[in-house]
């Protein structure tokens, strides 16, 4: 698993911290439309892609979220 071969990799992480490249996951005009983390999954990635998951967490969450997809919808959620 790497988070180069996911569609968000090409995201840029460019507000020197990790809670402001998360802020920026959503764009300014509607965020309804512009949200790039969608679901639960995406939210991994993105953990993945800005350095707060490490492969093997990204992946035991992956599974884990397919396992129990309301706990992951609800994460997910949260998160946002």
């Amino acid at each position: 698993m790497s988070s180069e071969n996911h569609p968000l990799s090409g995201l840029s992480l460019v507000g020197g911290r990790l809670c402001l490249d998360f802020a920026n996951t959503v764009g300014a005009h509607d965020p309804a439309a512009d949200e790039k983390l969608g679901g639960y999954a995406e939210l991994v990635w993105w953990g993945l892609h800005g350095g707060a998951l490490d492969e093997a967490a990204a992946g035991a969450l992956l599974a884990r979220g397919e396992a129990r997809p309301g706990e992951a919808a609800a994460v997910h959620a949260r998160a946002l």
